[in-house]
């Protein structure tokens, strides 16, 4: 089987680095903090949409220096406080050596997907990590992952916000929801399957491999 993972909020506990980057950048901008709701209610859109949503302009100006500046904060912040969600690792290895393709499809930015994948020595369990390309939405994204992995009988696109679910049913993939995400709940109504934690997807992923036998 064929599994394509989002990262933030389904993977990575974001809010381990991204609510402290994201207010120390505001706030060296002379611009007012957010408060944590605020801020998790963007997290797994692209950076373009959440600097100007932060920042209330259109002003690319500003909107790019406030996303280089977060980047900046989060290549400090990982390496001290980056977290995974509970048993990430752990399913991710029982996955691989059950030999599952995996990959992983991200919106977020090149350096700070690469510093996570650094940090927590994930290469070895994905044979492609996509981070946010210009011009390129997760629709586009997923289906070019998916058309890279090896073929296989079945592709599961796994996330926590309603363009993951988007992306599986627009190029045919199955859609498992995690609903411990940052995404309301509303956004997975359609997911062909809600997974509550990591445990949850790795018994539906069996599940589902047990029916194509």
């Amino acid at each position: 089987m064929n599994i394509i993972f989002d990262f933030d909020g389904t993977l990575f506990r974001t809010e381990t680095v991204d609510i402290v980057a994201i207010n120390k950048a505001l706030s060296d901008m002379g611009k007012h903090t957010k408060t944590k709701e605020e801020i998790l209610s963007l997290i797994g859109m692209p950076m373009s949409r959440i600097s100007r949503q932060l920042l209330n302009s259109d002003d690319e100006k500003q909107n790019k220096q406030l996303r280089e500046s977060v980047i900046r904060n989060e290549l400090v912040l990982i390496p001290r406080f980056a977290r995974m969600y509970p048993f990430a690792l752990e399913y991710l290895s029982r996955l691989m050596q059950e030999g599952h393709n995996m990959a992983i499809c991200s919106n977020g930015s090149k350096l700070y997907i690469q510093k996570l994948i650094e940090q927590f020595n994930l290469k070895q369990y994905f044979e492609i990590v996509w981070y946010r390309k210009e011009n390129i939405n997760k629709t586009e994204a997923a289906r070019q992952v998916g058309q890279t992995l090896p073929p296989d009988e079945l592709t599961v696109l796994v996330g926590d916000r309603r363009e993951d679910v988007e992306a599986a049913h627009a190029n045919g993939f199955i859609a498992i929801g995690a609903a411990y995400g940052f995404g309301e709940r509303e956004e997975l109504l359609d997911a062909n399957y809600i997974a509550e934690d990591l445990k949850d997807i790795y018994r539906i992923i069996s599940e589902l491999e047990e029916q194509i036998k």
